[in-house]
């Protein structure tokens, strides 16, 4: 498997723990200093961060993701990811559907293990 192949499979991986609600597994795609960027928040920093970003989501939405890589690029032990999204968060208790869309890019960062993990997260929805 190629590094495009793999990384493909850990983007699918993240989308897949995520529309399961595994807050953990999702936690385990990203590395210790992930660094987020989203439209109109600010910059977080870490993992406990993230937990929290992603906490509320999954306690009160079922999703179902998508991702659509348009870009990749590699330079060694980093590779980056850019393509269209879509999420639709249905709330749990209404049942009312809406939809996040726009562009995503992920940094990934090979670590110690040789495992791909999320160093850099920007979207803009």
């Amino acid at each position: 498997m190629n590094i495009k192949e793999q990384i493909q499979k850990e983007v699918d991986h993240w989308m897949t723990v995520l529309d399961k609600g595994n807050l953990e597994d999702l936690m385990e795609c990203l590395h210790p200093e992930v660094l987020c960027a989203n439209e109109k928040k600010p910059t977080s920093i870490g993992i406990p961060k993230m937990r929290e970003k992603y906490f509320g989501v999954i306690e009160n939405y079922e999703t179902d993701s998508e991702f659509e890589m348009e870009h990749f690029t590699e330079f060694g032990n980093v590779a980056f990811v850019i393509g269209q999204f879509k999420t639709t968060l249905t709330d749990r208790k209404t049942k009312e559907s809406r939809e996040a869309a726009g562009r995503l890019t992920l940094a990934y960062l090979k670590n110690e293990n040789n495992e791909w993990k999320i160093v850099l997260d920007i979207d803009n929805n």
